[in-house]
């Protein structure tokens, strides 16, 4: 990528990133107000599964390349930074009998990365 374009990409990555997160919010609100769906586990699960899914079919389609982590160190940090997010996930449902959905959503979604 021509460092030209590169922060006109790196903004359209992260206002597409924003946009998704509100949608993710509204609709979750949606799910858990209007279809009476008190699963919020079994949501993100779907949310994960759906997301793999896609990243499968770029994956397939030639978007990118996967690669393999090469470096112990690099393997640590990689399997460091799942069991944290994991437990992120985890703890962050002890809260949702205190905050909103909408809360819950906005603060979790914003920390996810481009």
């Amino acid at each position: 990528m021509a460092a030209a374009s590169w922060p006109a990409a790196a903004a359209s990555a992260l206002a597409f990133n924003f946009a998704s997160s509100l949608g993710v919010v509204f609709a979750n609100k949606a799910v858990f107000k209007e279809a009476s769906f008190t699963y919020p586990t079994a949501l993100t699960a779907l949310h994960y599964a759906s997301n793999y899914a896609i990243v499968l079919g770029l994956l397939a389609r030639g978007d990118f390349k996967a690669h393999a982590v090469a470096a112990a160190d690099e393997r640590w940090l990689v399997l460091l930074t799942t069991a944290v997010w994991a437990a992120h996930n985890g703890l962050s449902y002890l809260s949702l009998s205190k905050n909103s959905v909408g809360l819950y959503q906005a603060r979790r979604h914003p920390r996810r990365c481009c």
